[in-house]
């Protein structure tokens, strides 16, 4: 560890600390967040949204988040499902608060669900008010995290978790790939044309005439690729959805969104239902793309995503209802 510094915090329940070496960046949260109230919530929130840049990027490495401590909220996601008294319909709109906030900044359950960290006082029964996100692309670091049910205190309530993490893992970068949806297929097929020039008039007869015609023909396609398809990089912040429709239709709103402020004394202008119709035309192809987009994603979802899914069904959703349109 190089250096490390506490970052202020307008809660008392919250203590930020961020660490410093040549793996990148570490900004660790110990909270306490009050099972009556959403307070420490809301400040997280807030602290995120005001400092995302400096938390998600590091001038060396890379930058990784920890969240930890006692959250006081019940889930079916990390508590025992079988346990309903937990999960009464005032618990579960608290814990999806927290669910929102979580999927906002990225985070996933870095302690694995089930795992007990408090006996109630009275009751004696186990739930799981602490909790561990980290940040998803750091997960491949997490060597274990663990409740130490051997370790409880004396007169204490929580187990204490342990984490361990490699630092010195190498994270895999996010990498450009050709995007073909993007693609200007006339212009390509023009180029191709090029590229392969005139049409053998020759028969082929041998192998080696066949592996010469396959070779040229692969070269001109990826030539063609390579000059013609344009380069995107995914990055967590991509919209899967965006296509090159809507990239169309959004500057056609804007083009005449222009061009109405220009008439924007003279309401009866033939302007106004030009951009009220291609405005209403982009809101439902935007609506549709982002639905059907993700009603295939949830289809093929497997295990890894199930956390992920989780977090989407429980953030307030913009797609599953399209409220009435302005238009």
């Amino acid at each position: 560890m190089d250096s490390w510094n506490q970052l202020d915090f307008l809660s008392s329940d919250i203590t930020v600390v961020q660490f410093m070496s040549k793996w990148g960046k570490l900004t660790l949260f110990n909270i306490y967040n009050n099972g009556e109230r959403n307070n420490t919530i809301n400040l997280l929130t807030k602290f995120h949204r005001d400092n995302c840049l400096s938390l998600e990027h590091s001038q060396v490495g890379s930058a990784h988040q920890i969240w930890v401590g006692d959250f006081n909220r019940h889930h079916p996601y990390w508590d025992d499902p079988s346990d309903l008294r937990l999960f009464m319909d005032d618990a579960i709109a608290a814990a999806e608060s927290l669910i929102e906030v979580v999927a906002e900044v990225g985070l996933e359950m870095a302690l694995p669900s089930g795992i007990p960290t408090h006996c109630h006082s009275i009751t004696k029964m186990w739930s799981r008010l602490d909790n561990v996100f980290i940040t998803d692309s750091s997960m491949d670091m997490v060597i274990t995290c663990d409740a130490l049910i051997g370790h409880r205190g004396i007169n204490t309530d929580h187990l204490p978790v342990l984490m361990e993490l490699n630092m010195g893992i190498v994270t895999s970068e996010t990498k450009p790939y050709h995007n073909f949806r993007d693609v200007d297929w006339e212009v390509f097929r023009e180029m191709l044309v090029g590229h392969l020039g005139p049409e053998p008039k020759d028969q082929i007869i041998t192998q080696r005439q066949l592996d010469e015609r396959c070779t040229s023909l692969m070269e001109a396609i990826q030539n063609t690729i390579q000059e013609q398809v344009p380069v995107t990089e995914i990055t967590p912040k991509s919209k899967c959805w965006w296509t090159k429709e809507l990239m169309q239709m959004h500057k056609q709103v804007n083009k005449l969104g222009r061009q109405l402020f220009e008439h924007h004394n003279k309401p009866e202008h033939v302007i106004y239902a030009q951009h009220k119709e291609a405005a209403k035309r982009y809101d439902n192809n935007l609506w549709y793309n982002k639905k059907q987009h993700w009603r295939d994603w949830a289809e093929k979802v497997e295990e890894p995503d199930i956390w992920t899914a989780n977090c989407y069904i429980g953030a307030p959703s913009q797609m599953a209802v399209k409220p009435e349109s302005q238009y």
